[in-house]
């Protein structure tokens, strides 16, 4: 048995984080929500990476391949891969320094609950646009092959 296949995948990854990203956080364990959330984030990301820079990029090449007809979509799809990379950096960015710092916001947690209210919204929306982008990838590859190219058969 290969390594590979112990390895959770990016969609038991992206369940993870979606699911910390929905736990609500507990009176006085704000810190330990934000190191949850940042760590399966961190987890996440790198096989996000992976997919879109090699996955994505096969099957996207393909379609392009396949049926010239989609040059659109391809191009919609190689733009939406590359701002989904660019979404999880600002992720990222707001993300981190909230959990290092998440012990001096433990008091007084109220402050806190904006910048919380954010780390989920756009978390989720984060989520929601892997699953949508996996999905367009899925039918139009789908598409590519199943369409009638207008020849007369």
């Amino acid at each position: 048995m290969s390594n590979e296949s112990s390895e959770p995948s990016l969609e038991s990854k992206l369940s993870r984080f979606e699911t910390q990203l929905e736990t609500p956080v507990v009176p006085g364990e704000l810190t330990t929500w934000l190191q949850a959330v940042e760590q399966t984030f961190s987890q996440m990301v790198p096989d996000l990476r992976t997919r879109i820079e090699g996955r994505h990029r096969e099957l996207i090449d393909e379609i392009a391949e396949q049926d010239q007809g989609l040059l659109t979509r391809v191009e919609q799809l190689r733009v939406a891969d590359q701002e989904i990379l660019a979404e999880a950096k600002r992720q990222f960015k707001m993300l981190s320094p909230m959990a290092e710092h998440s012990e001096t916001l433990e008091p007084d947690e109220g402050h806190a609950a904006r910048a919380v209210e954010r780390i989920v919204d756009e978390g989720l929306k984060l989520v929601i646009r892997i699953r949508k982008q996996e999905a367009a990838i899925s039918t139009w590859l789908m598409e590519a092959f199943d369409r009638d190219g207008g020849v007369a058969d």
